[in-house]
């Protein structure tokens, strides 16, 4: 089973600018049923939809990185 990654962060965001899934997933060009499993952690994006999402929701990229690939990146800035 895969693990989920769940992002409360994105949907706070989403709320904040007054979106419905369904906005979110037209700015960026992906369906609402897509944009609930990036939020509930079942679904990781791919570098170029996370990046648009980043942009839309004005936050770092780095943040749609499941925890483990974020703490070896930042392993690797240290060394």
């Amino acid at each position: 089973m895969a693990a989920k990654y769940p992002r409360p962060w994105m949907t706070e965001l989403r709320k904040h600018k007054g979106w419905t899934t369904s906005q979110l997933g037209e700015v960026v060009g992906i369906s609402h049923n897509y944009v609930c499993a990036i939020e509930q952690g079942t679904r990781t994006p791919r570098p170029p939809l996370a990046h648009r999402l980043a942009s839309a929701l004005g936050v770092d990229v780095g943040l749609f990185m499941p925890r483990d690939v974020q703490n070896e990146h930042r392993q690797g800035e240290s060394a």
